[in-house]
């Protein structure tokens, strides 16, 4: 089945659509810069969804596996992405969770963790947020 005017038909739409998901996870993955295009394709679906025009099944999949896909010009959630991004790291090279006594970039990120940890307990911390450090770092919510 082919769109009106002879133009690619709606599978291959969706399966190019899905590509550009695959790809922006795939960068997601690795900590890696959207590119020129895949920033493009990004803001699209961004103001597809805030006109209200984007497919469900298509925000569904971003929501799903984009985790706050759709608020990149909040700066309160860019900040805390960028929180969540710092400690994922210092995870990943520390092997350890941050302490609170063991200087002062270590404690910040020992407080924020263990804010998000409230938070999460009394249901206040968004899915998607959760989603991110669920992702990220498995374990986060136990204490240590």
């Amino acid at each position: 089945m082919t769109t009106s005017g002879g133009g690619a038909s709606a599978s291959a739409l969706d399966t190019r659509w899905e590509g550009h998901l695959t790809a922006l996870c795939a960068l997601q993955d690795a900590a890696q810069p959207l590119t020129a295009a895949l920033g493009r394709w990004l803001r699209t679906q961004r103001r597809q969804a805030a006109a209200g025009s984007i497919r469900r099944d298509r925000r569904a999949a971003l929501d799903r596996r984009v985790p706050g896909w759709d608020s990149a010009d909040d700066p309160a959630l860019r900040r805390w992405l960028v929180q969540a991004e710092d400690l994922i790291n210092f995870v990943d090279l520390a092997g350890r969770m941050p302490g609170a006594r063991r200087g002062p970039d270590e404690a910040r990120m020992y407080r924020w963790l263990s804010r998000a940890r409230t938070l999460s307990r009394h249901s206040k911390l968004s899915k998607n947020r959760v989603k991110v450090l669920d992702k990220g770092l498995p374990g986060w919510r136990e204490a240590a």
